[in-house]
């Protein structure tokens, strides 16, 4: 997918007369103070020229994003070409020191993003709209990414929430646990029409232990025991309620799966 790289100012030359940055940042809403300016990414930097990612560097050169600034670090094909320490972006023909490790998404070469806990870029697709991001992404500065979430509440059907990131994955569509297994997954979440990943947490039905939990699911059956029961005939006490078995009231004894 070709990218349009747009100057937005003037250009910084390198001691060798290679243009370094593509151009000085711009403060349109005059949120930041003088001498700083609008970084992209809902924050100011210092001003003069500066870089947020890779992307706002010329091909050869990589971001430092702990300065802010383009470092010159040669044109590659493979990671071979590049000097330790860093790796090649392929897509930029340019070594790079964000290599595989970050800590936000502008660390990242542009078509990927951060996951933080892990500290790692990972792959993903360039776009311009989030029409352009599969299901549970957003296109955000020109990556799609996942969205952010708390719970699978959160997420689109087919997707779920990863704790471990905080953004949804897309995983498939069901109706019933077997179309999820089939499919790979570990259960399908029917209120979701989801496939899910694990062990199904839905606690079996002789697992619960209140009958308001037990009517709430059509799968189960409540069973009840009663209370001072006899016999109407011979006045013995009796355990079952039924013919021959009077109680005086009965209360839940326990749950259980139809058929079992």
């Amino acid at each position: 997918m070709k990218k349009l790289l747009i100057a937005l100012g003037f250009v910084a030359l390198t001691s060798t007369g290679r243009t370094l940055y593509f151009g000085q940042g711009d403060d349109d809403t005059g949120g930041c103070p003088d001498g700083t300016w609008d970084d992209g990414y809902g924050g100011c930097t210092g001003g003069g020229y500066y870089c947020a990612n890779d992307y706002q560097c010329a091909a050869g050169c990589w971001c430092d994003s702990a300065s802010g600034t383009c470092v010159e670090s040669g044109y590659c094909s493979g990671d071979a070409e590049c000097t330790p320490g860093t790796t090649c972006d392929e897509e930029r023909q340019s070594c790079t020191g964000s290599g595989g490790a970050c800590t936000a998404d502008a660390d990242c070469p542009f078509g990927s993003y951060c996951d933080e806990p892990s500290g790692v870029c990972i792959p993903s697709w360039t776009c311009t709209s989030d029409t352009e991001c599969g299901t549970g992404y957003t296109c955000q500065d020109g990556t799609c990414v996942p969205l952010p979430c708390t719970s699978d509440e959160d997420c689109a059907a087919g997707c779920y929430c990863d704790p471990t990131t905080g953004g949804c994955v897309e995983s498939c569509y069901c109706t019933s646990d077997t179309e999820a297994t089939g499919a790979g997954w570990g259960w399908c979440d029917e209120d979701r029409n989801t496939c899910m990943p694990g062990d199904d947490p839905t606690p079996t039905c002789e697992e619960l232990t209140t009958s308001a939990d037990c009517a709430a699911r059509a799968d189960c059956e409540s069973v009840y025991r009663g209370l001072n029961c006899t016999d109407p005939v011979s006045g013995a006490a009796c355990d079952e309620p039924g013919a021959n078995c009077e109680c005086e009231s009965f209360v839940f004894d326990s749950c259980r799966t139809p058929g079992l």
